[in-house]
């Protein structure tokens, strides 16, 4: 072999190594593509031994385009190992995505439960609110019904104007008030019936107390069967021995929505009882008793019973 020849095997060997140290992951492109590199020295041993020919313009050719097909074959095992390089990039990001759209996945779905709880936490926060607010509602309601039960009783000016118009039609006699003397509250709503009867055309008796009402200790303030917190106002006492009451021959009309009892004669119980619904319904509680010894026979009184509280 000669001394040029020995010189381009050299050089060829050079940009090989070249190739090498310039291309790292040469070497792993030339373990997965064995055959590249056996057409690369199969070349390059060809136009070696081709060398020492005759040194004819053919021959010369030959020996350049060998040396330039090594040459391109280096170049070419430098641009693969390149894409391959690019290849395995492309994918490590695609294994990396893949990582992080499964671990995005699992945020996602930790987010998805944590927002369950969060909503189960909130529909059961609203129910309990909801409940504590019924509660206090109804704490509140029964504090507005122990405050009105509280405050003195009173008779409004529109309760006054129903009761003169649902009494029109009733024969106007005198009616006897009686009040418990216990309390003030008491004596000061007898004289506000009193008042009301009055405007009415019902005037107190002629041996009625001050102010047309009488107090009286002695009768009974609270009717036997009935609770603590369920006295009437106004309790009506008809003569009768046995609690017995008899049907009464009220006529009623309705208007302005109400029933307006339609009474005439001298049968003071139906009137009394005529007058008994007039204060129904405008609101005033009234209740009716028998009784043998606080009225005689015909007649009737309305009692004004202490507050329950």
């Amino acid at each position: 072999m000669s001394k040029t020849a020995i010189a381009i095997l050299s050089a060829i060997i050079l940009i090989f190594a070249s190739s090498i140290s310039i291309f790292g992951s040469v070497r792993f492109f030339c373990v997965e593509h064995p055959g590249v590199l056996v057409v690369v020295f199969a070349v390059a041993g060809e136009v070696i031994c081709d060398w020492n020919r005759k040194k004819s313009l053919r021959e010369r050719l030959k020996k350049i385009f060998g040396i330039l097909l090594v040459v391109g074959l280096l170049l070419e095992i430098a641009e693969a190992v390149k894409a391959d390089k690019q290849v395995a990039a492309a994918n490590l990001e695609a294994k990396q995505a893949g990582t992080n759209a499964a671990a995005s996945y699992e945020t996602a779905a930790i987010a998805v439960r944590e927002a369950g709880q969060a909503n189960e936490r909130a529909s059961k926060f609203d129910a309990a609110r909801a409940e504590f607010e019924k509660q206090s509602d109804e704490l509140r309601s029964k504090n507005l019904e122990l405050q009105k039960q509280l405050q003195p009783r009173t008779i409004t000016l529109t309760q006054i104007t129903n009761f003169i118009f649902l009494t029109e039609k009733i024969d106007k006699i005198p009616v006897k008030i009686e009040f418990a003397g216990g309390r003030n509250e008491t004596a000061n709503f007898a004289y506000q019936i009193r008042d009301m009867l009055n405007q009415a055309g019902f005037n107190p008796e002629t041996n009625s107390g001050p102010w047309g009402i009488n107090q009286d200790r002695t009768h009974i303030t609270r009717n036997v069967g009935r609770s603590d917190t369920n006295w009437p106002s106004v309790l009506l006492y008809v003569y009768g021995t046995n609690d017995v009451f008899y049907p009464r021959n009220i006529h009623y009309e309705f208007t302005n929505g109400h029933s307006r009892p339609i009474v005439s004669g001298d049968d003071k119980e139906t009137l009394g009882g005529a007058i008994m619904f007039a204060f129904k319904q405008i609101g005033i509680s009234v209740a009716e008793e028998c009784n043998g010894e606080i009225v005689k026979p015909g007649e009737f009184l309305f009692y004004i019973m202490d507050r329950a509280n």
